[in-house]
């Protein structure tokens, strides 16, 4: 991946500030955690088995997956990053590698048995080649293994008018969000083997929005996420499929 190495300096830079910075923090993430993000976890996720999360950052997702009783295994391209998620949640196994091809990394017995679930959270649509790491993720499947993303939907306006304004500096990524798009993902994992069991689009509240912005765009994003025609546009995107 072209943008590998960038994306590891970049998150090794800003981890001991990324709460802050990106994640939960923000009273806009805040939000989306518990309006959207932990209910679609909450159904989805398995309640127990061994699941892989791709992108753990400073491991708030990872914490959650173990206090429900998971075996995880966490990956993230930062070793900083890797280190905040350790300090949060010391339960989880934890490796440094490319989260678009973990078999790389994995140790032979993780391989070997399968996983339960694979989970990434805002980490898909980082890659640059969505279809090789899908094909990638059915390998590490066991049978009745589940594929579970929550990430940026690259249909949504608000991406290209970050990219305009320069609000992220992570400007590489602008080249391959927008192939993270509900149409896109349909035809990439069915292309991939995988059997589509959820495929909806969320929430019109930015992560990085203040207390003042969510109590305004609250109501709002409850009305349009009602609306078939204008949920296409939505800021987030969730999947979950598993294997035929």
């Amino acid at each position: 991946m072209e943008n590998k190495e960038l994306i590891r300096a970049y998150y090794d830079n800003v981890a001991e500030i990324y709460d802050v910075k990106h994640g939960i923090a923000l009273e806009g993430q805040r939000y989306n955690w518990r309006k959207y993000y932990e209910p679609f976890l909450d159904r989805h996720v398995p309640t127990k088995g061994r699941i892989l999360e791709l992108g753990c950052g400073t491991g708030l997702y990872t914490e959650w997956f173990c206090r429900r009783g998971l075996q995880v295994v966490a990956m993230d391209i930062s070793p900083k990053m890797i280190q905040q998620a350790r300090n949060r949640c010391p339960n989880a196994d934890y490796y440094v590698g490319d989260c678009l091809d973990p078999a790389a990394t994995l140790g032979n017995e993780i391989i070997k048995e399968g996983l339960d679930a694979i989970v990434g959270i805002n980490s898909f649509s980082y890659y640059v080649d969505k279809r090789k790491a899908l094909e990638n993720y059915k390998r590490l499947l066991s049978r009745s293994g589940r594929l579970i993303i929550i990430d940026m939907n690259g249909h949504c306006p608000a991406f290209k008018w970050s990219e305009i304004t320069n609000l992220n500096e992570m400007r590489e990524w602008y080249k391959v969000v927008k192939d993270c798009n509900r149409p896109n993902m349909r035809k990439l994992l069915t292309e991939a083997g995988f059997s589509i069991e959820c495929l909806e689009l969320f929430s019109f509240v930015p992560n990085m929005a203040s207390r003042g912005m969510v109590r305004l765009l609250s109501p709002l994003d409850a009305i349009l996420s009602r609306l078939p025609l204008i949920d296409a546009i939505a800021i987030r995107i969730g999947v979950v499929a598993g294997r035929p």
